[in-house]
Formats: C-alpha cells, structure tokens, sequence
C-alpha cells in the first residue's frame, strides 16, 4: 500500500559551473518502515540513512525503469545489514537484519556516533543491483573497512566515485525522538573540469560535517545557493518519494501455494490464524484456516 509523504528527491543545476546537486528527504519514509518493523531508534536510524542513499543512487540510473537495490552486510556490527529498495517511481522499502539492539537502544538518550560505531561496525560488504523489466540486471559489489567506523556517507561515495565514476561528495544528517524525526542526504557533483582546487575546498567543507549541519533543517533553493555560494543554481526537477511494498494477502497465498503439503497440512491442524510479516515492510496477514484448506 501507499503512505501519504512529503519527502521528496530534488535534482539541482548551476548552468556556470555545471555542478549538480541531489537532496533526498525520506524522513516519512523512514518513519513508516521503523514503526512497521518495530526498530528501536539505532536500527531505526541506520535504515533511515540508507534509504537516503538509495534515493540518491536512484536519481542516477542509466534506465528510468530500473528498480535499485542496495544491500549492505555489516560483519563486525550488532546490526548485521540491511537491505533497502527504491522503484523506478521512487517507492521505497527495506528492513534492517536485527531490529532491535537491546545492548544499544536501552543506552540511547540521543542517538551519537559512538553507537553507530558499535551498530555497523568498521566494515561493510555492499552490493548495489539495479534492474530493468526485461533487461539484464547490472551489479556492482564493493567492501569498505576503515579505522573508525563505516558510514553510509562512505557507502555512497564509494559507489558513485568508483561505480559511475562521479566526482561526488555525500553527506547525510537524521535525528531520532521517540521515532525518526527525519533523515536527508545531499549530494554534490562537481564536473570533470572543476579545478582541483575547487575540489578540495569542496572536500573541506564536507569533511568539517558543515553539509551535515546544513541538512539539520530543510533545504530550499535561497539555502543551497547561499550555503554552495551558487548564485545561479536553479530546480531542475523534483520526485515524491514515499514508502510502497507491493505485498498483499494474494501474493502470500501464492507463496504459501508453493509450500510442501505437509506444511500446510501442520498450519490446518493448528486450527488458528497463521500470521505471515513480509520482511521487507513488516506488514502482517494473518491467513485464516479455511483458506490454508482451500490451499490443501
């Protein structure tokens, strides 16, 4: 089903410079799916930095048709990994490998990065799939370990810098109340000619988390081009994002169809509901016996 949203992804250019920039606003999103899963707010938050970084990663396919999946294990993290997905109409949906981190969550009064650092751990292996109705699946698959922690900002400039070969910088920002409050990602692309100079106060500026700051608030256009210095940076085109999972009571008889009969013939016997959640919005159905026996 659909969820009413205000996010949004915004394309940005500045005809001078030729620099784009991409902010993606998914904290509604983000918000659906951690109550749907029931996250507690590190698992929560994570999940809601990663479907920024899909968003972005959507905004730069080659094929408008193509469904982006960006999957991401952490091996030394409490969280594990998480999977998040993003349609060529910009629906998102995911899930996080645990959902609750008691040792974490009952430490959290305001979630900080030393918890992150515990939550994903210094490593991530990552797989970014985008695929096409009827055309082959294109992968890319890369592993990142550092000395401190891994972020999300990293996974997405190494994917764009390596990947597509982008000269990009990504920085993210997300808060957390009693659910997510909101989570944004900017992404500046500076063209091939830009000066290294003008790169590397690009970099500066990133690196001093001043562009993390920056997305604390809502961004308009007057922000960026006060805070870029672009005075010429115009909106080129913005896209709803929202949360959809196309699962549906329909399409869990079809997967419990293909169940061996003994299994079906044990969740009869029960003689009670059988509660089926898809993992990937957390939604339940609860399939009532006389329809496992019309299955049987």
């Amino acid at each position: 089903m659909f969820q009413q949203s205000l996010d949004a992804l915004s394309l940005y250019v500045c005809p001078d410079t030729h620099c784009q920039i991409a902010v993606a606003d998914v904290g509604d999103t983000a918000r659906t799916l951690e109550r749907n899963h029931l996250c507690g707010p590190i698992a929560g938050l994570v999940q809601a930095e990663l479907l920024a970084v899909a968003t972005l990663f959507a905004a730069w396919r080659d094929d408008p048709k193509e469904t982006l999946t960006l999957r991401t294990v952490f091996p030394e993290g409490a969280l594990e990994g998480a999977l998040v997905e993003c349609s060529p109409d910009f629906s998102l949906r995911g899930y996080t490998r645990k959902k609750l981190l008691p040792d974490l969550d009952s430490d959290v009064v305001t979630p900080n990065d030393a918890l992150f650092a515990r939550a994903v751990g210094n490593s991530a292996s990552c797989t970014v799939l985008r695929a096409a109705p009827g055309g082959k699946p294109v992968h890319a698959h890369f592993d990142l370990s550092f000395e401190d922690n891994v972020t999300a900002a990293d996974i997405a400039e190494h994917y764009l810098n390596d990947s597509l070969q982008l000269r990009a910088l990504v920085d993210l920002s997300a808060a957390s109340r009693d659910y997510v409050d909101f989570s944004r990602a900017l992404l500046f692309e500076l063209p091939p000619e830009a000066s290294d100079k003008a790169y590397d106060a690009l970099c500066d500026r990133f690196d001093r988390r001043e562009v993390a700051s920056f997305l604390d608030h809502a961004v308009s256009l007057e922000d960026l081009r006060e805070f870029f210095r672009l005075p010429h940076l115009r909106l080129e085109k913005t896209y709803p994002v929202r949360f959809f999972c196309p699962c549906s009571s329909e399409r869990v008889l079809a997967m419990l169809r293909a169940l061996p009969r003994e299994d079906l013939l044990q969740m009869a016997a029960k003689d009670e509901p059988a509660n089926i959640y898809c993992h990937m919005c957390g939604k339940g159905y609860a399939i009532r016996p006389d329809q496992i026996q019309t299955l049987l």
